[in-house]
């Protein structure tokens, strides 16, 4: 049998400190067989080759005096939800694994300070990466990003790799002026590129929007919806966490969709350049967005030439 074909599972519990037990299994098969158990008082779970992290719910209270979780070099895909439950995390480190999306939970981990992902295969990073006030450090070299959430840019970093990830090439054909803007020196303006002119936010999203914002005024509502003739997607939409939820860049107000987003260069910490995404909740909002960055652009534009 290869090492391809076992699966091995740490899992996370208490037990007068923080315990981690080793269980194996082959691929395909339910049965799991254990293989050790240890007692981690700063868990580092490094070269561990391990594919599957969990947390047992009631250690989560428990262990919410970690300071430090290390997972890098291993084959995770996925991480647990009540990793962001333990919001006494300083340190996180899942650096080279297999890593494709950070949830907006990343939020409740109010004291992290540095945060370590470079070699995965994240494609996008929540807005509420932003919202973490003692972030310093933040390493997202070697990933598959094509843009930076605009809330880092108010963020309180000192360091941030982005080296490595795959910045611009996914909507730069549909920029205005991409070409244009690529041909000239930029290195010390900021430049702004809307994403089209045309962007309209659908009838489905303004009616999200709009049932989201009631359901904030009177949860009671919430209950009420399931018997009405809203799909089981948008019931989805509407089920979220106002705690973790994306917020809209122009209003802050919480946001039930993504339609609508501008895209802007800006230079951030040393870096050149790098494109940010804008969110916004309504038409209305898009539209103060898309000629506020209009007039930044011409701005730009006025000191380069």
């Amino acid at each position: 049998m290869s090492c391809n074909d076992i699966i091995i599972t740490a899992v996370l519990w208490y037990l007068n400190g923080c315990m981690v037990s080793f269980y194996q299994q082959s691929d395909g098969e339910e049965q799991k067989c254990p293989l050790e158990t240890v007692n981690l008082p700063y868990p580092n779970l490094s070269y561990r080759s391990i594919n599957i992290l969990k947390i047992t719910q009631p250690a989560v209270n428990r262990l919410s005096y970690l300071a430090t979780l290390n997972l890098q070099n291993n084959q995770l895909t996925t991480l647990p939800a009540e990793l962001w439950q333990l919001t006494g995390l300083q340190e996180l480190n899942i650096s080279r694994n297999q890593i494709k999306s950070i949830p907006p939970e990343i939020g409740y981990l109010v004291n992290l300070r540095d945060f370590y992902a470079y070699n995965n295969q994240i494609q996008e990073l929540p807005s509420q990466l932003g919202r973490l006030t003692d972030l310093r450090v933040l390493d997202l070299t070697a990933n598959k990003l094509n843009y930076l959430p605009v809330e880092l840019l108010s963020s309180n970093l000192n360091k941030i790799w982005v080296d490595k990830n795959e910045l611009f090439s996914t909507k730069k054909n549909n920029m205005d002026g991409w070409k244009q803007w690529q041909k000239k020196e930029v290195s010390s303006s900021t430049i702004y590129i809307p994403s089209t002119s045309d962007d309209i936010l659908s009838l489905r999203s303004t009616c999200i929007q709009t049932i989201g914002e009631a359901i904030l005024d009177d949860p009671d509502q919430q209950e009420a919806l399931q018997e009405s003739c809203l799909t089981q997607g948008m019931l989805e939409q509407l089920s979220i966490d106002p705690k973790s939820a994306p917020r809209c860049s122009v209003c802050q107000n919480i946001m039930f969709h993504d339609d609508l987003w501008l895209m802007h260069f800006d230079s951030f910490l040393k870096l050149t350049s790098v494109p940010f995404l804008h969110r916004a909740c309504s038409q209305i909002c898009w539209t103060n967005l898309r000629l506020k960055l209009q007039v930044e652009k011409m701005m730009a534009c006025n000191n380069i030439t």
